[in-house]
């Protein structure tokens, strides 16, 4: 009796073994589940490079919202984003009209569109501001909205002078007809 017991558990054992080896047989491997990251864009390169901390001189025209003008100091920080995609700044104004003000922006390249994209947020303006910018020369040139007590504003941001150790900033007011500057930031490279 023993020996038909075991000999009826061997031939279960087979069958389940020999059942599972046609199953596996049918089923397709799982696929890989690992994408590879894509390299950064060409693009990319010069702003990855403009990574580090920055002292910034700040000189603020009169404005609607800043009748004054006058002078300031920020800090602005850049680092690399995520794959080497974007650059992520974080910028805190110390001094001047703006003391209060600090933001934060992603500067990236859009493939698809061709085209470099600024996005922005900062503590005076609620929302976001979205610009969107291309090479002129050595300059980068974004253009872009905001709205402030409730009255959309165009602007026009031009980066220019760069070298590895400072950059400029300019803002300008578009009004429709005419482009009137808000404020320069002189950037130079702590490290």
């Amino acid at each position: 009796m023993t020996r038909i017991v075991l000999a009826t558990a061997a031939a279960a054992a087979l069958c389940f073994a020999a059942t599972q080896a046609a199953e596996s047989k049918k089923k397709p491997a799982p696929a890989a589940t690992t994408m590879k990251a894509p390299a950064p864009a060409a693009e990319m390169k010069e702003l990855t490079a403009m990574a580090g901390t920055w002292t910034v001189e700040e000189t603020h025209e009169p404005s609607p919202w800043n009748p004054k003008g006058g002078k300031g100091k920020g800090t602005a920080t850049m680092r690399v984003g995520p794959g080497g995609h974007s650059v992520i700044l974080d910028y805190r104004s110390q001094s001047g009209p703006s003391a209060n003000m600090w933001g934060h922006g992603i500067f990236t390249w859009d493939p698809a569109q061709k085209i470099y994209k600024n996005v922005w947020f900062d503590a005076f303006t609620p929302g976001v501001s979205i610009a969107t910018g291309q090479k002129q020369g050595d300059r980068f040139v974004y253009i872009g909205e905001f709205e402030i007590g409730g009255k959309k504003i165009r602007y026009k941001d031009v980066v220019s002078d760069r070298t590895p150790a400072s950059f400029t900033v300019t803002s300008y007011m578009i009004d429709g007809t005419s482009e009137k500057r808000m404020v320069t930031l002189k950037h130079t490279r702590v490290k």
